[in-house]
């Protein structure tokens, strides 16, 4: 069966899977044979001086226990299903990744629970993005 997955129909939960929800993209149960995608506009970064980058990440840690990492993926994929945010301009400059993993250091193992943000944009995008959606994030 050939379907049309968009954000607003029945397939909605494939479009999700297909870019990367859920345990990503490698277990996506289907063949996908067409994309259509948005870019961003591309940013003068002559303004900024050659150092300066169009992208900021942060980091966001939690203790890194069982029920913190079942509340945190819960939190994760209603933030990235909330119609407020679907529907935003500047949701499209955000990446927002939930890890759990164990880190090697020293020879002992560390358990480690965080969400990692990306934003593409300018200081007025990264501006807006710590008002508007680091409070959600925390």
């Amino acid at each position: 069966e050939i379907v049309y997955a968009t954000e607003f129909n029945n397939f909605s939960d494939y479009l999700w899977l297909a870019r990367g929800g859920g345990s990503g993209v490698q277990h996506y149960p289907g063949i996908i044979t067409a994309v259509e995608t948005k870019g961003l506009p591309k940013l003068d970064s002559s303004a900024y001086g050659t150092n300066k980058k169009l992208w900021t990440t942060c980091i966001i840690s939690f203790s890194p226990t069982v029920e913190n990492a079942a509340l945190l993926l819960h939190a994760w994929q209603e933030f990235h299903l909330d119609p407020t945010n679907l529907n935003d301009p500047l949701f499209t400059r955000v990446t927002v990744e939930a890890w759990l993993f164990l880190e090697t250091k020293n020879e002992k193992f560390q358990k480690k629970l965080y969400l990692y943000c990306y934003l593409y944009g300018n200081d007025e995008h990264h501006a807006e993005f710590v008002e508007r959606y680091l409070p959600k994030l925390e």
